[in-house]
């Protein structure tokens, strides 16, 4: 790979950012307001146990970086004073990863092109909050203020069950009615078709309701009756996903007697959540905590509130403790002593302390090096010798290179004073527009995976670090946790730079552009950071 590859800015928190949008627009004729963006990324990953499609059983993505270029084009116009029609495109430039599955000649940058909008609004009045307002089409909908994690009604899967990073925001084929009212109640009709996974195209019903004062406090509760409606003939008369049955095993004393149930893909999903902006409601300056500080923000939803069985072989959605999943976040003061040196001296020690050792196996072998066998055991009438195999544990956290976490956390410390002394003596504000952290928690022991047609969750197909093998069907509970970190800072008007540090729902691209339905992340030891910058017109 070439040196310009790794064009990188020694930057110590990285992300990859979202297409932002310009804060105005470029007039165009006929009366048509366009926006835009482009945006350049890089990122690593630093560790991750996936296990490639190919004829290997070790991790592949430890080290791995990725790169890729993308932007978007929206256009919208006013017709009238009450409606307003709106068209986006967006396209990446990217590279796929090696596996059984992908033809070698596309291992290489690819160019894809995907739609962002296609949507007409209705307004009731001309105000700044229409008492009502329809959205039809395809569009954008967010209704938290995440970063990472969140929006589960529209971003989380049922049956199978998956969650994504999206911070939040879904795209929505189908029509969007909003009412402003009773003040300060907002509510949110949804009929949307789905379009995330197969069975594609059918109808669910949402509704959301949202408490607000003064945009610095809110209160939200939400349903979503999934899949309400089956496009097919197949499933309007099973409602049943394309796995005919679940078999369980009943043992008794006399027998085994198999039954079959069935399990829909569709369901009911419930959430609440709350956002509070410390300084907006209690009229605090924001000389220390920075324009968007000390904010808090947390959702929690269920994902399916009735139970399946699980199968004979383990797969099912039997305890809804397994379905509930909740993340909370916060923006810290950007003050250079909490945000350039307190936040990433924390970040530092604790990603040392959550790096967990390593095991793997080697053959054993005398003083001499010959080769120890273990006893003799029988196959097929013949006697043979087994290697014996000694077990290999190494040490990582803070017992592997001492001296990291002061390395680390000095150097995090000095950059804190560095640039508070520096933004003194020279007038220059040295503060990053914002800066969050946020965690994510769900029990599910399954993959978070939603690929294929079946309804079943999967388990995880990884390589257990602490065990130094493949995973075989394993309740797996090392990624209950779920961690971000993400900083953004402006350089003008038009250009930004975003920086993200996290193990969370991280999924690579195919050679169209489409995220790939598989997760490269399950442990929550597992991260990345990556780096972009983002320019908008």
């Amino acid at each position: 790979m070439r040196a310009r590859d790794f064009l990188l800015p020694a930057v110590f928190l990285t992300s990859l950012p979202c297409c932002g949008a310009a804060a105005d627009s470029l007039p165009c004729a006929a009366g048509l307001r366009v926006t835009g963006s482009f945006d350049f990324n890089v990122l690593r990953i630093v560790k991750s146990s996936a296990i490639p499609n190919i004829e290997a059983d070790k991790p592949f993505l430890n080290s791995a970086w990725i790169q890729n270029a993308g932007g978007g084009l929206d256009v919208e116009k006013d017709i009238g004073r009450h409606v307003t029609v709106r068209t986006g495109i967006g396209g990446l430039v990217t590279s796929d990863i090696q596996g059984v599955d992908v033809n070698w000649k596309r291992i290489a940058r690819q160019a894809s092109a995907h739609l962002d909008d296609a949507s007409v609004q209705l307004r009731s009045d001309t105000s700044h909050t229409p008492r009502l307002t329809a959205t039809a089409g395809f569009f954008a909908y967010n209704y938290t203020q995440a970063m990472d994690f969140g929006g589960y009604l529209y971003t989380a899967g049922l049956h199978p069950m998956y969650l994504t990073s999206s911070a939040g925001a879904a795209n929505i084929a189908g029509l969007r009615v909003s009412v402003n009212a009773p003040h300060p109640l907002r509510h949110d009709l949804i009929v949307n078709l789905e379009t995330d996974r197969e069975p594609y195209m059918d109808l669910s019903v949402g509704y959301v309701t949202t408490l607000s004062r003064r945009d610095a406090l809110e209160l939200g509760a939400g349903a979503k009756l999934c899949r309400l409606v089956a496009a097919s003939a197949q499933e309007r008369f099973t409602t049943y996903t394309y796995d005919t049955a679940i078999v369980v095993e009943n043992n008794t004393d006399t027998s085994v007697v198999a039954y079959k149930i069935r399990m829909p893909y569709g369901g009911v999903k419930l959430m609440g959540r709350f956002f509070c902006d410390v300084p907006g409601v209690f009229g605090l300056s924001s000389t220390f905590t920075g324009q968007e500080g000390l904010r808090f923000w947390a959702e929690a939803a269920i994902l399916g509130l009735k139970d399946y069985e699980a199968s004979i072989t383990g797969e099912g959605y039997p305890r809804v403790s397994e379905r509930v999943v909740g993340m909370a976040g916060l923006t810290v003061p950007t003050h250079p002593l909490v945000a350039n040196g307190l936040i990433p001296a924390a970040l530092s020690l604790f990603l040392i302390a959550v790096e967990p050792d390593s095991v793997y196996f080697e053959t054993a072998r005398d003083p001499s090096g010959n080769v120890l066998f273990d006893t003799l055991w029988q196959s097929g009438g013949a006697f043979e010798l087994d290697t014996l195999q000694n077990t290999v544990r190494l040490e990582r956290g803070f017992d592997h290179k001492r001296a990291r976490p002061f390395i680390w956390a000095g150097a995090a410390l000095v950059s804190g004073l560095g640039t508070y002394l520096l933004e003194r003596l020279s007038g220059v504000s040295m503060r990053l527009d914002r800066l969050c952290v946020e965690v994510e928690y769900c029990r599910s022991p399954f993959n978070n995976n939603h690929d294929g047609r079946s309804g079943l969750p999967a388990y995880v197909p990884a390589y257990d670090q602490l065990e130094g093998r493949k995973t075989q069907n394993d309740r797996w509970h090392y990624d209950d946790w779920r961690w971000a970190v993400i900083a953004k800072k402006s350089l003008g008007e038009r250009l930004t730079v975003n920086a993200k540090a996290a193990s969370d729902h991280m999924r690579l691209r195919d050679p169209s552009g489409w995220y790939l339905n598989v997760e490269r992340l399950f442990a929550y030891w597992e991260w990345y950071w990556a780096v972009g910058i983002n320019l908008s017109f």
